[in-house]
Formats: C-alpha cells, sequence, structure tokens
C-alpha cells in the first residue's frame, strides 16, 4: 500500500495513464509528493483528489494548480 489520489476515468484517457501509476506532485510551496492513482468518477474531471493531509504537504489549498508528473506504470 501507499498514498492513493483519486482521478476521474476521462482524465485517466486524457493523460494517458493508467490506474495504478506512480504520479509526483510538484508544488513550489512544499516537498514534492508521490502517489498512486486510482480511478473514481465521483472526482471531477481535470483534477485529482489528494485529501488535507496531501494539501499540507504539498503547502497548496483545495482548488489549487499544481504540476503532477507520471512517474511509471502501474506496479
Amino acid at each position: 500500500g501507499g498514498r492513493q489520489c483519486l482521478i476521474n476515468s476521462e482524465t485517466h484517457q486524457r493523460l494517458g495513464t493508467s490506474e495504478g501509476a506512480l504520479v509526483e506532485f510538484v508544488s513550489p510551496h512544499g516537498a514534492p509528493l508521490r502517489a498512486w492513482l486510482a480511478i473514481s468518477d465521483a472526482v471531477p474531471v481535470g483534477m485529482v483528489s489528494i485529501g488535507p493531509i496531501g494539501c499540507a504537504i504539498l503547502g497548496v489549498a483545495p482548488w489549487d494548480h499544481i504540476e503532477v508528473r507520471l512517474l511509471h506504470g502501474p506496479q
């Protein structure tokens, strides 16, 4: 197990990722944060859900825009 972030299936397709892919969130305000992608169509298209602890680590507020890098596919 590890930190998961939720992403809409349409956003998955747009990014060319797959469920279980490892991504890194990059913020100018805090340390980078890595998480594994999980699909949830409850998350709006074009957004990811990382939760309050993830936001605190990154030093961002909900709805902020941050860079997301694909590190590698599912394990």
